[in-house]
């Protein structure tokens, strides 16, 4: 366990020393293998990739505009879209603020923060605050719903918060219910990361 978490950059009992740098780096080789083995089912016979940015016309034709600048445009009885999701701004005023990270901004940070505000019930909020908490950072989620993981089933949630008491010291238990209002300025001369962010019942 300890060869394989120097492997990750990690080095003495967690949060111990944490190398941000060769993290994202194991990271990115695991995506890179993926993305490989993909490519490899991908060049079976009866598989066509088309790399580009798609656009749906209507229910049956698809436009696709590839690398190279040129248009095509595909027909079928049906299509099967499994895009990536991508993180959207917080409705508030202050989100536009740069000290306000996405989920994949988060994951490119250059220091590990020493508190931590994540507002999101999804499984990638949990899995950050998880991440970042084993790392030394307090954190704190806030969710609009009754509960986190609204997707799951309820007693997944509740074992979720319950490892969290037990084995997370750094991670307080979500506050549900709440609804980010706005992001305060920073007083003149503060930075404006780790600030606190105003919030309301839902």
């Amino acid at each position: 366990m300890a060869a394989e978490a120097r492997r990750f950059g990690i080095r003495g009992a967690i949060p111990g020393t944490v190398d941000l740098e060769r993290l994202r780096a194991c990271k990115q080789a695991i995506l890179q293998a993926r993305l490989a083995g993909a490519a490899e089912a991908a060049a079976r016979p009866g598989i066509t990739v088309i790399p580009g940015q798609a656009d749906f016309l209507d229910a049956h034709h698809l436009q696709v505009r590839t690398a190279d600048g040129a248009e095509l445009e595909l027909e079928a009885g049906a299509f099967l879209a499994a895009p990536e999701s991508v993180s959207g701004p917080l409705p508030v005023p202050g989100a536009d603020d740069p000290a306000i990270r996405t989920g994949e901004q988060a994951l490119n940070l250059d220091r590990i923060p020493r508190e931590l505000l994540i507002v999101g019930r999804g499984y990638i909020g949990c899995e950050l605050g998880t991440l970042f908490a084993r790392f030394g950072s307090h954190v704190r989620i806030l969710e609009k719903a009754p509960r986190l993981l609204m997707t799951e089933d309820p007693a997944v949630a509740a074992a979720l918060v319950a490892a969290w008491q037990d084995q997370e010291p750094g991670m307080c238990t979500p506050g549900c219910g709440w609804t980010p209002s706005g992001i305060p300025p920073p007083a003149p001369g503060r930075s404006t990361t780790g600030r606190r962010a105003r919030s309301r019942p839902a």
